[in-house]
């Protein structure tokens, strides 16, 4: 899934428009890194500890459907993380193409320019 698929996943969702606005800023103005990435999942889990207090509801982390949806919520982390590093692979990838594209074009405008004085000088 790409950043901007992750973007209007968040701006359809249901979360409160102070959390939307939150976790928006973060994927807007930032690279996905693991550090980003931890501060949404921190975001997202302030957000449903206050639905439960809110609620009155206390959340036993030892209830058997309660480790069912943190075990769904790190699989669904470990994708986005493993998207992101494919993410990261691609682009250092496609930079290191572009580069040795500009490497291979200035060689070329090099020799250019080297025939082309010789050329003017009857070398």
């Amino acid at each position: 899934m790409t950043k901007q698929e992750y973007i209007a996943k968040i701006k359809e969702s249901g979360l409160g428009e102070d959390v939307k606005a939150k976790i928006l800023n973060l994927l807007e103005n930032n690279v996905l890194t693991k550090d980003i990435l931890a501060q949404l999942k921190e975001i997202l889990q302030a957000d449903i500890d206050k639905t439960f207090d809110d609620a009155g509801i206390k959340v036993d982390n030892n209830d058997p459907e309660v480790k069912k949806a943190l075990s769904e919520l790190d699989a669904d982390l470990k994708t986005v993380e493993s998207d992101l590093a494919e993410d990261n692979a691609f682009v250092e990838k496609s930079l290191a193409d572009i580069e040795a594209a500009v490497g291979e074009i200035n060689g070329a405008e090099d020799a250019a320019s080297a025939d082309s004085v010789r050329s003017k000088l009857g070398i």
